[in-house]
């Protein structure tokens, strides 16, 4: 007589025991196993603090605390919270919520978070915890007439520089009259709207044409920004209020873009438009070939319009030698 074999596959949702008989000539046999189930989910989930309070200044919302989320699991594989996965069957979790905070009223919702944790043998148990989110609406105060009208010009256009200016000896030097009395005005602005924004700063991010070793332009883009700064300084704007940065020749202006600055100049004619594009290579060194300025408060640039219609244009395009105002 053959010998009888074979499987049988089970999922027991608990603990439980199972026996095969056989019987036959000889008789009748049994044999038991048991398959341990381990018991049912358990889970807890608490917050702390239930409550995160938030400030909103004009559209800037500022949290002054965050959440901390403890919890912990029995018998669970997998435990989820909200969207976030993978957690360990116990932990906890410090979070600052984003209020869906639009109007202009005060602040007060609540954000719910729910763990679910599971196991292999289809056990599942869950919790929620609610946190309120609290918060004002504070005032901002309207900028004066004369705060708006000082940002406004303080959005001059860049300062450019004629070709290998400053040299490595002039590093107080370099601006030609048109751009040297730009900087006058500038210093004077700047300083009545440091009396409106104490902390307002200037940065200055200088650039050179392609012309020239990748160290040699990046030199020469820093001597830029330090001519403009320490002449700045020197009309009174404070040291620690002008940041510099020199970007040598990485962020050029292509032609594309240079031509794009000359159909949009205000200050030129269309006979201006034209003698500009019939020289474009030229023009392209000289756009890049200046400091942008920009406010910290605002994070406004000044415009790039090459000066076309100063006196000194010829020797900012390289056309003439360079007379440098002292």
């Amino acid at each position: 007589m053959g010998e009888a074999s074979g499987s049988q596959e089970v999922s027991p949702k608990t603990t439980t025991t199972y026996t095969f008989t056989t019987t036959g000539p000889g008789g009748v046999e049994t044999s038991s196993v048991t398959v341990n189930v381990p018991g049912a989910v358990e889970a807890s989930l608490t917050a702390s603090p239930m409550e995160i309070r938030y400030k909103k200044q004009g559209g800037q919302v500022t949290a002054e605390n965050s959440v901390t989320l403890n919890w912990a699991t029995k018998n669970a594989d997998s435990v989820t919270i909200n969207d976030m996965t993978g957690l360990g069957a116990s932990g906890n979790r410090t979070l600052k919520p984003v209020p869906q905070w639009t109007g202009a009223g005060d602040l007060d919702q609540t954000v719910e978070y729910k763990l679910t944790a599971t196991n292999k043998c289809g056990g599942a148990e869950t919790r929620t915890v609610a946190v309120r989110m609290v918060g004002t609406a504070e005032k901002v105060a309207a900028k004066s007439v004369t705060e708006q009208t000082l940002e406004t010009r303080l959005a001059i256009n860049s300062i450019y520089f004629p070709t290998a200016i400053p040299r490595k000896t002039e590093k107080r030097s370099g601006l030609v009259t048109s751009q040297a009395q730009r900087l006058d005005q500038l210093a004077d602005d700047f300083k009545k709207y440091r009396e409106f924004q104490p902390t307002a700063r200037l940065i200055l991010q200088g650039h050179a044409d392609v012309r020239g070793s990748k160290a040699a332009n990046l030199a020469l883009s820093e001597r830029r920004t330090g001519s403009v700064k320490n002449y700045l300084v020197a009309r009174g704007v404070s040291e620690s209020a002008i940041e510099t940065r020199g970007l040598g020749a990485e962020y050029n202006l292509d032609e594309a873009a240079v031509q794009d600055l000359i159909d949009k100049n205000p200050n030129l004619t269309d006979k201006s438009r034209k003698a500009a594009r019939a020289k474009i290579k030229q023009f392209i060194l000289a756009n890049n070939r200046r400091v942008d300025i920009s406010l910290s408060t605002t994070g406004q640039q000044s415009a790039r319009f090459f000066p076309f219609d100063s006196p000194d244009a010829a020797e900012l395009l390289g056309e003439k030698a360079p007379r440098i105002a002292r």
